[in-house]
């Protein structure tokens, strides 16, 4: 139990963090031509009124992917083969479990087939370079901790949610 709170406690702490590089770096991004752009290369035919209800979370999630790369390549990480493949190692077995297989199977054999696929790929590095962007900051910052139980430290997380729900609901309403 103790594993899963402090796996909790540092997602929380990511999740943060997160809202703090996206206030520190403000970054302007060219949103008409964006919502285009995800229309032609989007598989599927995207509604105007889905586009822009999701666009928000969109431009968050493509600012941070920028800020996490700046910060990756200011401080010259690398990432190897060997961390590449063992994260797509982790999404193979990741997918066995979502169907309810036996995810400790060896997969090893499936890991150079599963690359071919350039968004594989794309994802296992992006992943990697998340880690390291977040791992790299945990241990950069100063952090106030304090004891609380499972069951606080999930009012914690609510309010947060709830707090972050409603500015983001408030900031595009207008």
């Amino acid at each position: 139990m103790a594993s899963i709170f402090n796996e909790d406690s540092r997602q929380h702490f990511y999740h943060q963090l997160d809202h703090v590089l996206m206030d520190y770096y403000t970054l302007e991004m060219p949103e008409a031509f964006l919502k285009k752009w995800i229309k032609s290369v989007n598989t599927k035919p995207l509604s105007d009124d889905l586009l822009d209800k999701e666009f928000p979370s969109y431009i968050n999630q493509m600012k941070l992917r920028l800020i996490h790369n700046k910060i990756f390549a200011f401080n010259n990480f690398e990432i190897s083969d060997e961390e590449i493949n063992d994260a797509a190692l982790a999404d193979l077995q990741a997918m066995m479990r979502s169907h309810g297989m036996n995810s400790y199977m060896d997969m090893s054999g499936y890991v150079p087939k599963y690359l071919e696929k350039k968004e594989n790929l794309q994802k296992a590095i992006e992943r990697i370079q998340e880690f390291k962007v977040n791992n790299f900051l945990y241990h950069q910052i100063s952090k106030n901790s304090k004891s609380v139980t499972y069951k606080e430290f999930g009012a914690i997380v609510e309010a947060h949610h709830k707090k972050h729900h409603a500015q983001h609901t408030h900031e595009h309403a207008h």
